[in-house]
């Protein structure tokens, strides 16, 4: 069974917060819940908050004039957030936090609590992923119910659904790059177990769905709590005739109460990205994304062998089984599918090319009849592209590349623009690069980079206001519980990496654009942004997402402004390289060898030279 963290801040809770759609969804299910008993039971309610996170669900309740609310949450970090999100927020009364199961709680008073409303977001990927259910069944004995055994609860009914899914080619890779796409995305989701498709790098959007198959629904309306299971009865699936990669994708529906929904499939993702744009989309692909799993053959039907403690179903497709099991695929193949997401054509300019990981490339270009070798160590990823092209030249380690490339080579390719840039920079450690022999004194690169670095100060207020005009101070507090608040007197800020090792924290701030300059005194994010340009960018969300998660800002750091403050970095000899950042005249020292912060040293456009940077932030 899921086992909640005893104290820590997921960051994956940042783009949760900073789902607009998902909290005005909430605010209106839980306003018509307290609406509702209200004029049944002539009175407020009082309100559980299971699992109450960063107070969200308990300010909503408050708002909508709950009677009283208690919060548990067996996370202690959780419980503070939300005592000062509440704070922030000028709650003041009418609710209890605590720290704990609510058996814990009841286990502190002289009677049993009695609770009119509970209200949750236990939900992950699938609505059962973090066992749900069976939180809200064991808190259910302290539910009051009325007449027919009704209940208020929120959410009301969910459903687990599997849909036949098919990946379609994507328009913009050439035939051979597709055909190796497909080959990596199948052998992926092919292990017998769920695939996150938020750990694949690859945005599931583009391709053909079948009708969904109900797997599981579970009903909260009335106790005792209902739940069926219509697929431990075998049922038919069909599959669209599209060709392309055949997955199983689960997804959920879910019924807040009395006609609000929050789903998560994938037509509603399209639906958010068409009316919120990508930001915010690919914030809740990579909260909750989706479970997948490879089907070789489309399967005629689908059945429920049981359910695991984790939450997830183990389904026969035809005679192929998954298990209930999640299947976290490498980082290495994770990578491969982002950098085809984010594909550019290297031109025909003709010359000898290694292709460095680069087996989408090495495909491409040799159809077209340039003369290429593939060094590729992953054993896996070089018999993939073997399968694609049999008689492409493909070597595993620096030895044998050296000995077969014959003269020097003129260009190399790389998977993706980071990459292209450790190379710019000179801190490639590809071992086809430290081969002698292999490649000419100034080869070719491709992509080909020009970096710069650019810093920006936002006013997180603003960014709060922006992504969820529900709970601006709940964000607040969730960066603030991440990243503390500075104090000059305990050495530099500290750093929020924003690389898809920590995941979910900066998905907004990375794709939008146009961000209102701070207008007022409190919270800043500084953030450094590394830019490369490599050919003509692909700008769809798939490339977006790709990019964010390959790429994207460098470091976030937050601190405290207070009145007019100037920032300005200059290149400190003393320091073996690294920069001094003054802070009204405050000198604090960073080593940019170690740590990328706000004033490190920036490459001039024109001639990839260091410059200072100097940043002004007028409250």
């Amino acid at each position: 069974m899921y086992q909640p963290a005893d104290a820590g801040f997921a960051t994956y809770f940042l783009s949760m917060l900073a789902d607009g759609d998902r909290n005005a969804k909430y605010a209106a299910a839980i306003a018509q819940c307290v609406a509702d008993f209200k004029k049944q039971q002539k009175r407020p309610p009082v309100v559980l908050d299971l699992g109450c996170g960063t107070g969200l669900l308990t300010r909503l309740a408050l708002d909508a004039g709950a009677k009283k609310v208690v919060g548990v949450d067996t996370n202690r970090t959780m419980v503070q957030l939300a005592r000062r999100a509440l704070e922030a927020a000028g709650k003041t009364e009418g609710y209890e936090l605590f720290n704990g199961t609510v058996d814990d709680y009841a286990a502190t008073l002289k009677t049993p609590p009695v609770f009119d409303v509970i209200v949750s977001e236990i939900l992950g990927t699938l609505h059962t992923s973090e066992n749900m259910p069976e939180y809200v069944g064991a808190a259910s004995k302290y539910l009051r119910t009325f007449a027919g055994g009704a209940a208020y609860v929120v959410p009301a009914r969910a459903t687990t659904f599997v849909r036949p899914f098919v990946v379609a080619d994507d328009p913009k890779l050439p035939a051979p790059a597709n055909a190796y796409r497909r080959e990596v995305l199948a052998s992926v989701a092919r292990a017998p177990a769920w695939t996150p498709t938020n750990e694949l790098g690859v945005l599931l959007l583009d391709g053909e769905a079948g009708p969904a198959v109900a797997v599981r629904t579970d009903s909260f309306s009335k106790l005792p709590f209902e739940k069926a299971l219509p697929l431990k009865k075998t049922q038919p699936l069909t599959w669209p005739a599209a060709a392309g990669v055949r997955l199983a994708v689960l997804e959920f529906e879910c019924e807040l109460w009395n006609g609000h929904r929050i789903d998560n499939t994938i037509s509603e993702l399209k639906r958010i990205l068409a009316d919120r744009g990508a930001a915010e989309a690919c914030g809740r692909y990579d909260a909750w994304g989706f479970f997948v799993a490879g089907v070789d053959d489309a399967a005629p039907t689908a059945s429920l062998r049981a359910y695991s403690a984790a939450g997830l179903p183990t389904l026969a497709f035809g005679r192929h089984v998954v298990r209930g099991e999640v299947n976290e695929p490498s980082a290495r193949h994770a990578t491969e599918l982002r950098a085809l997401a984010d594909w550019s054509d290297p031109p025909p300019i003709g010359g000898r090319w290694l292709c460095d990981r680069d087996a989408p490339r090495a495909l491409a270009m040799r159809a077209r009849g340039d003369d290429v070798v593939l060094y590729e160590p992953d054993a896996l990823l070089r018999a993939l592209a073997m399968r694609v092209d049999p008689e492409l030249p493909a070597f595993s380690t620096s030895r044998s590349l050296a000995a077969a490339s014959g003269e020097p080579r003129s260009g190399v390719s790389v998977a993706d623009a980071v990459l292209a840039e450790e190379v710019l920079l000179d801190r490639s450690t590809s071992a086809a690069r430290r081969a002698s022999g292999v490649l000419v004194d100034e080869p070719t690169v491709w992509p080909r980079v020009k970096r710069s670095v650019s810093r920006k100060a936002y006013a997180f207020g603003a960014h709060a206001s922006k992504w969820s005009a529900a709970a601006p101070e709940a964000i607040l507090v969730g960066m603030e519980a991440t990243v503390p608040q500075y104090d000059g007197r305990r050495g530099p800020p500290p750093m929020l990496r924003t690389d898809a090792g920590v995941g979910g924290a900066h998905w907004s701030l990375d794709l939008l654009d146009d961000v209102a300059e701070p207008g007022a005194p409190g919270t800043r994010i500084f953030l450094e942004v590394r830019a490369t340009r490599a050919g003509v960018k692909r700008d769809d969300a798939a490339a977006r997402h790709a990019r964010c998660q390959a790429f994207g800002p460098h470091a976030l750091d937050v601190t405290q402004l207070v009145g007019e403050a100037t920032w300005t970095a200059s290149p400190d000899a003393k320091r073996n390289g690294g920069v001094r950042v003054s802070h009204d005249g405050d000198g604090l020292a960073f080593d940019s060898a170690r740590r990328a912060w706000l004033g490190g040293p920036e490459l001039d456009d024109e001639n990839d030279a260091p410059r200072a940077k100097k940043v002004k932030v007028t409250p």
